[in-house]
């Protein structure tokens, strides 16, 4: 679909195509390398998807220089039933 801009222009719903997740390496004053995660994404309904779970995990394992598994459980404990 397209949408107008703030300004009035026209453009295509996701133009620029702007990502879901950064991550970044910072080091400071002390020599010390911080890893720094975020994302756009977040809202209650999001982690009912599988995917997005693995990426909050994935991106837990990275923040701490733990190795990364494609095999991690990112299964839902308990019942979970998220309002919109």
């Amino acid at each position: 679909g397209r949408k107008r801009t703030v300004r009035g222009a026209e453009q295509d719903l996701n133009e620029p195509m702007m990502p879901i997740l950064w991550c970044r390496e910072r080091v400071n004053e002390s020599g010390k390398t911080n890893r720094i995660v975020t994302t756009t994404m977040g809202a209650a309904t999001d982690f009912l998807n599988e995917g997005f779970r693995r990426m909050v995990l994935n991106s837990i394992y990275w923040g701490l220089e733990l190795p990364i598994s494609t095999q991690s459980n990112v299964d839902l404990v308990g019942e979970y039933k998220p309002s919109k």
